[in-house]
């Protein structure tokens, strides 16, 4: 073997070498699957400071679980689908599966980051300061901006924008709702469902309870995995 097939030789050898770990290091799961399930709470739910067992309980097993097995049916669907579906029929089904997808990991993130002290992490304090100019600058922001949520529905999600390297305020309208490339840290639920039987319209006093029970060990652990 001359030099130059040495040298092809080497090369060939580190491309298979190179495809090979890009194969071992990309492993999706099969698009449809239909096989979501429902995540269990990571708390007591009566553990909670001013919001009651009951209307977690209920927002977990019928809000969540619910979207969780409209997903699951709805991509059932889509695959069911012939090939010669009307192009229309599909795309229905595609923006219900959206509606779905985000309720699921909306209420996921919701869940996830309750069970806390409401004590804000040294981390996300310094973050929140340089954002908003302070903590309780952001707080004043992300709190009136889901009071203005109170008696409709919607999501407000404490953001962070790549590109943009900003933290903001969001309002998500409804479940398909958001910035484009927007990472969520901190996600409160605004749909009356969250809070009604224990406030009735009183959404503030909700909002106020939801504050105290924020688990930010989680929402610094979503900031530190940016």
């Amino acid at each position: 073997m001359n030099r130059r097939q040495a040298i092809f030789a080497g090369s060939a050898l580190a491309a298979t070498s190179l495809l090979k770990a890009g194969e071992n290091s990309i492993n999706v799961k099969r698009s449809y699957g239909a096989k979501h399930k429902v995540k269990v709470l990571k708390f007591d739910p009566k553990t909670l400071r001013g919001i009651s067992q009951k209307v977690i309980v209920s927002h977990h097993d019928n809000n969540y679980a619910g979207a969780v097995k409209k997903l699951n049916l709805i991509q059932k669907q889509i695959v069911s689908l012939p090939l010669s579906a009307h192009p229309i029929e599909l795309g229905a089904l595609k923006k219900e599966e959206l509606i779905a997808l985000n309720s699921k990991l909306y209420h996921e993130l919701y869940f996830d980051n309750l069970g806390g002290s409401g004590k804000v992490s040294p981390i996300m304090n310094k973050l929140l300061s340089q954002g908003f100019g302070s903590y309780e600058a952001w707080k004043n922001d992300f709190v009136k901006t889901g009071k203005s949520l109170g008696g409709g529905s919607g999501w407000v999600i404490l953001s962070y924008i790549k590109e943009e390297n900003v933290l903001i305020n969001q309002i998500a309208g409804d479940h398909s709702d958001s910035v484009a490339t927007g990472i969520p840290l901190l996600v409160m639920d605004m749909y009356e469902h969250s809070y009604h039987m224990d406030y009735g319209v009183k959404a503030g006093k909700y909002i106020d309870a939801f504050m105290d029970n924020i688990n930010w060990k989680e929402v610094t652990l979503r900031s530190e995995a940016i």
